[in-house]
């Protein structure tokens, strides 16, 4: 298979998608959404040659050209950024949701982005707008933002034993950006003291009556 390393086939060829290898959440339920599918190598090939042809008309030959071969094996590392992880749903799907639900004090919130084909590097501004929403729902913790950023330095540092004396500068400027890393927004919202986050990756499939699929679904305390 030209558009599979030898990583990638191991997880498509895998039962369980390998999902014990992935040491992020977002590699997770990428190796969950394969497993749970069941792709089959010839299928992926031949959606994978179409997501690059679409690249060529969003990004230029010369990156779709270098896509196609980082691409594979970016899915097959054992850990991903958000970007990786929407262009490998990218190229099964041409719409996915990505759904965060978030308990805090008892109150759970949920946000979900409708996602459509990532061919490029934008994939950031979904994550930005789940903060923007989630920000609005727990006003006290932006009135305190000092306050709560020194607790979490301090939880921070206990366990992890990393030095975090620059982590509140870094962390608040790296949340005013316009796309945000699934690592700024994780540590945002960890910042809030919640106590559960679901997160949910679902589809359309159906063509005259659509049906809402679940592909996968982690939760994290």
């Amino acid at each position: 298979m030209a558009n599979l390393d030898n990583s990638l086939m191991d997880i498509f060829n895998s039962k369980d998608g390998k999902v014990a290898d992935a040491t992020c959440v977002l590699a997770r339920l990428w190796r969950l959404t394969v497993a749970g599918l069941v792709v089959e190598l010839s299928v992926w090939e031949l959606r994978f040659n179409a997501y690059i042809a679409a690249c060529e008309d969003v990004i230029g030959k010369q990156k779709a050209h270098n896509q196609k071969g980082n691409l594979p094996k970016r899915l097959a590392r054992p850990e991903m950024t958000f970007k990786v992880f929407c262009k490998g749903l990218s190229v099964l799907f041409k719409q996915f949701d990505f759904e965060l639900s978030i308990t805090k004090d008892g109150v759970t919130h949920t946000y979900c982005e409708k996602i459509d084909s990532i061919y490029d590097d934008s994939a950031g501004k979904y994550l930005k707008s789940i903060w923007n929403k989630f920000i609005v729902d727990w006003p006290d913790v932006t009135n305190n933002w000092p306050k709560y950023m020194a607790d979490y330095k301090t939880r921070f540092k206990k366990e992890f034993g990393d030095d975090a004396s620059n982590l509140a500068s870094n962390l608040t400027r790296a949340l005013e950006t316009d796309e945000l890393t699934w690592n700024v927004l994780y540590q945002g919202i960890q910042v809030h003291q919640i106590q559960e986050m679901k997160i949910t990756v679902r589809t359309e499939i159906g063509s005259s009556k659509k049906q809402t699929m679940t592909l996968a679904t982690i939760k994290l305390v």
